[in-house]
């Protein structure tokens, strides 16, 4: 049985410490942007949780739920404001079933252009049974992106144990060469995000392997996660060299192409969950 709880702001709720859920981070979660009343790529978030649950065999709880959880997300929308804010699903198992925790949090200020370190000093385990999965076991990504933003950074560029280029503790990174974007593969063990995942739709990407080698050939970079969408990066810094990205007319039309792209995917992707 699935119990849909939603958390209003100042609420507090009670969770049972012998719960996996509390005890190893054994649940699943998924960010998604309301900004105008509107709820980006539902469908595409729905479906990672899902797909994510049958994995972790939690996807019994979920179905036939959609449209129960989303009576519960408008509800909640009515005691929100005009501001943009990051919507949070949590799918945490219990002695007793499984609760879908439905709460909200501010966006956080971005630091645009964005300043990356490559970190090779902790790699991403790409064969790791729960490599691809946006779990709670999330600790790691929140260290070393407070270590990364310690030393100056905004973020680090992560790679997999076979030395490849992955993703960022908290977005997929897009590099520009040659008339063309490229994105590490999932072989890395990235996260397959849902801005991701629209991107690749595009005629002029690809998801490709991609080693530190290769930075000296792109000549543009950006990353992307649900609650950014695309962000430009101006700087990716190693212990051999600094790469610095121009915003450049040919790299600009390339990078416009994509945005339009996820437009027309975010408008006809998007549920208005009220009239603003």
């Amino acid at each position: 049985m699935l119990n849909i709880k939603v958390i209003h702001s100042a609420e507090k709720v009670s969770i049972n410490p012998q719960d996996s859920g509390f005890s190893h981070g054994f649940a699943l979660f998924e960010t998604l942007l309301v900004e105008g009343g509107q709820l980006f790529f539902w469908a595409r978030h729905w479906e990672r949780l899902f797909k994510s649950a049958q994995f972790l065999e939690l996807d019994v709880f979920l179905i036939d739920q959609e449209a129960l959880v989303l009576e519960a997300i408008i509800a909640l929308n009515k005691t929100q404001g005009a501001a943009p804010y990051a919507l949070k699903l949590s799918l945490m198992p219990s002695l007793k079933g499984a609760t879908l925790y439905i709460y909200t949090r501010g966006l956080e200020a971005e630091n645009l252009p964005i300043r990356l370190s490559l970190n090779t000093v902790h790699p991403i385990n790409e064969k790791a049974p729960l490599a691809g999965l946006k779990t709670h076991n999330y600790m790691e990504n929140i260290w070393l992106l407070k270590e990364a933003r310690a030393q100056g950074f905004d973020d680090y560029l992560r790679i997999d144990t076979q030395m490849r280029i992955s993703e960022t503790c908290i977005g997929n990174i897009f590099f520009v060469r040659e008339g063309l974007i490229k994105t590490p593969s999932t072989a890395s063990g990235v996260l397959p995000g849902v801005i991701r995942s629209i991107v690749l739709e595009s005629e002029i990407v690809e998801a490709c392997e991609i080693v530190e080698e290769d930075l000296t050939t792109m000549s543009a970079a950006f990353m992307t996660n649900s609650l950014r969408h695309i962000s430009l990066v101006s700087e990716i810094n190693t212990k051999k060299a600094t790469f610095n990205f121009e915003n450049t007319p040919a790299n600009r039309r390339l990078i416009d192409q994509i945005e339009s792209h996820l437009l027309v995917a975010q408008k006809s992707e998007s549920i208005q969950l009220s009239v603003v």
